[in-house]
């Protein structure tokens, strides 16, 4: 069950380049925390080969804190490449070693779903409804 109670920003990234369409970053990571310290990784615009190394360097720097849980809020991506996807995998994998449960948000849109669905990977993650 998700803690009761308005969570806190704690930062906001955007890459250094490239600008994406419309003078906008292609990737942006805010990240809030529930009551009980567990972050929840906001993700913007498109996830790509581009743009996997912010968000991936972005997820690790929360599993070193070692939470029970890190949520993962897909609901604003626009985009969803195979890069993204690697991404998911590999923090998923990184935070069972360490006994995090990686849980994603926001997958119910088709930009998100379709990918999921089409790599057999819908079942690997514990999802969540959209979390803000």
């Amino acid at each position: 069950m998700i803690a009761e109670g308005a969570p806190k920003l704690s930062s906001t990234l955007t890459p250094q380049s490239p600008i994406g369409t419309f003078g906008v970053p292609p990737l942006q990571v805010t990240v809030t925390h529930l009551a009980q310290a567990v972050p929840v990784v906001r993700v913007a615009g498109e996830l790509d080969m581009l743009t996997e190394s912010l968000l991936e360097e972005h997820l690790r720097k929360h599993l070193v804190a070692l939470p029970k849980r890190l949520i993962v809020n897909l609901s604003e991506v626009s985009f969803l490449g195979a890069s993204g996807l690697g991404v998911l995998v590999r923090i998923r994998d990184a935070a069972a070693r360490q006994d995090t449960r990686l849980q994603l948000s926001g997958t119910s849109r088709r930009i998100v779903a379709r990918p999921l669905k089409i790599t057999g990977l819908e079942d690997m993650f514990e999802v969540l409804p959209v979390i803000q």
